[in-house]
Formats: structure tokens, sequence, C-alpha cells
């Protein structure tokens, strides 16, 4: 069963920053997908879809490990529904979701 594990992320100003927490968010065991919504004026919202449930001090240091904080303490990790359409990563395409 895959998680869905929703936050924002603090700092993000640019797209270099905003690779920086994919690809250190891609790397975590279990994860399958990663999006971020660059949102310069405040908090970026997150998507993190995994094979497992990742805690919310895992998800944050990833974060941190890229040099950015999660502002949203209140971290929403629940089953994803079957049929529910997958996230995107911005890197696949450009595209920011």
């Amino acid at each position: 069963m895959t998680r869905t594990s929703n936050f924002s992320v603090d700092g993000l100003i640019c797209g270099t920053c905003l690779v920086a927490v994919l690809e250190h968010l891609h790397e975590l065991d279990g994860v399958v997908e990663v999006a971020i919504r660059l949102n310069v004026a405040g908090g970026s919202p997150a998507v993190v879809v995994s094979d497992e449930r990742l805690s919310p001090s895992t998800l944050a240091g990833a974060v941190a490990a890229a040099g950015f904080a999660v502002t949203a303490h209140s971290f929403d990790d629940r089953p994803a529904r079957d049929g529910a359409p997958a996230v995107r990563d911005p890197r696949s395409n450009g595209d920011q979701t």
C-alpha cells in the first residue's frame, strides 16, 4: 500500500532550491513520487508518495539536508487512494505541481 504525506517547505525561492529538496526527498527509502509547488511568498506545498510510512522527522531531515525547513508540522500521512492521479515531478517536464 502506498502512503501520501503532505507538508510545506519554507525558503524555496527558485527552481534550483526546488530541485535540491526534490533530490533529497527522492533519496529516502520507499519514496515513489515527490511533487512540490514553488511558492516564493511562503510555504511551498509538498506531496511525497511512498511504499511505506515515512515519519515527519525523516521527511524534515531530508528537507533540512537540502538547506530548508518544514513549516507545516501537521503532516498528513494517509494511504493513497486507488485510482488517484499520480503526482508529477517538476524535474520530469518543467511543470511545477
